[in-house]
């Protein structure tokens, strides 16, 4: 079980120590200080949701790449057609 805690001084963070110390001010907190509690379980399951958003974010980046390839090579041809057609 993971634990949220929140620092006066505005450093946040997950832990799983029962007493975690603040790496940023050093202050350290009692377990009745944790705000949330984040299981293995729930975890996993951010997890594997923040992945498939990556996944996602990944396959829209493909695409965009490809646009962008095809208008390159569209580019490049109509370049190659104006020097042609100086000469």
């Amino acid at each position: 079980m993971y634990d949220w805690v929140e620092c006066e001084c505005g450093h946040n963070f997950w832990t799983k120590k029962e007493k975690p110390q603040c790496s940023k001010c050093k202050q350290r907190f009692s377990a009745y200080n944790h705000i949330y509690t984040w299981s293995d379980h729930e975890k996993g399951k951010t997890i594997e949701v923040l992945e498939n958003k990556i996944r996602e974010q990944n396959q829209t980046m493909e695409n965009l790449l490809t646009v962008l390839e095809t208008y390159q090579f569209k580019t490049d041809e109509i370049i190659q057609e104006i020097r042609n057609s100086t000469k």
